[in-house]
């Protein structure tokens, strides 16, 4: 998609949430922007129409907005336990073929038969025997493919980082899961490929220090193999491998850095976020102990 194309599509998006409030159209705006999961279900939908989707975990549903709003998805099914990020969901997409659904996904693995199923980011956020459950049942549902974005934790400084800043965000995220929990991406691979389902995996780190990776698997074998991957199948624990890239040389430009610590105790971490999501630009609770943001843009 063209630049000007994909700048017009992110700002119908983000106009569509002004009326979920302030944080809520900051957030969505600056996580369209700068997450290369934008552009990865861009171009995943350009290559092939993604169809009839479920979303699970959809929180906001910003992805499905940019499914829909981009004509790359017929309808979205988004399901989610946060019931407040799902009425803002809901008003934010109305006119689209989007329907969203209150559902534990750790209690109650059930998921709705799709074309494509989306597990972005909600994986690693459970326990592992619900990751077990809800992967099996994603794999029963979905018709003909399922994209999984998860964090890889064999990715050294960028896997830490993550980790870091993932378990920092329990405390300032209201929709962060209550676990950390990211798994071998080759204990995946050998679960979906055991189930019939073909997988390949890439870096979906771009402009970021982060260590996520995006699986596409699909029934139908279009897609092949591991990219770059160092993984073989034999212990079902190591997953492809990429070089670890320096924090503070992983940090583009448009990013802000700023420190936070408990609230009695001053334990500076490094924490990157879209300049976007600076403090100034939302009401934080008086209770989050985030300090002053210092942005180099």
């Amino acid at each position: 998609m063209a630049v000007t194309g994909r700048a017009a599509l992110l700002a119908r998006i983000a106009a569509r949430y002004r009326g979920c409030g302030r944080f809520a159209a900051h957030y969505v705006a600056g996580k369209l922007r700068h997450d290369p999961l934008t552009g990865a279900l861009l171009a995943l939908g350009a290559r092939e129409e993604l169809g009839e989707v479920a979303d699970l975990g959809c929180g906001r549903g910003q992805f499905a907005a940019l499914l829909l709003e981009a004509g790359l998805a017929r309808s979205v099914v988004g399901l989610d336990v946060n019931a407040r990020l799902l009425r803002q969901a809901r008003r934010a997409l109305r006119g689209l073929s989007f329907q969203g659904c209150v559902q534990d996904l750790t209690a109650d693995p059930a998921v709705p038969q799709a074309d494509t199923v989306l597990l972005l980011d909600v994986l690693y956020q459970l326990p592992t025997a619900a990751q077990v459950r809800l992967l099996e049942a994603a794999a029963r549902s979905a018709r003909r493919q399922m994209v999984i974005r998860t964090a890889d934790p064999a990715q050294g400084g960028r896997a830490w980082l993550t980790r870091l800043l993932e378990r920092a965000g329990r405390r300032i995220w209201p929709h962060a899961g209550a676990a950390v929990n990211a798994q071998p991406v080759g204990w995946m691979i050998e679960r979906l490929r055991g189930a019939g389902w073909s997988v390949r995996v890439a870096p979906c780190w771009a402009g970021t220090p982060f260590g996520n990776v995006l699986l596409t698997a699909r029934r139908d074998g279009a897609a092949t193999g591991v990219v770059q991957g160092a993984w073989d199948g034999t212990d079902g624990a190591a997953s492809a491998r990429w070089p670890a890239v320096s924090f503070r040389k992983a940090l583009p430009t448009s990013w802000a850095v700023f420190p936070t610590a408990a609230p009695n105790a001053w334990a500076p971490v490094a924490m990157a976020v879209p300049a976007v999501c600076a403090p100034s630009a939302m009401a934080w609770p008086a209770s989050r102990a985030v300090l002053p943001i210092v942005c180099p843009a």
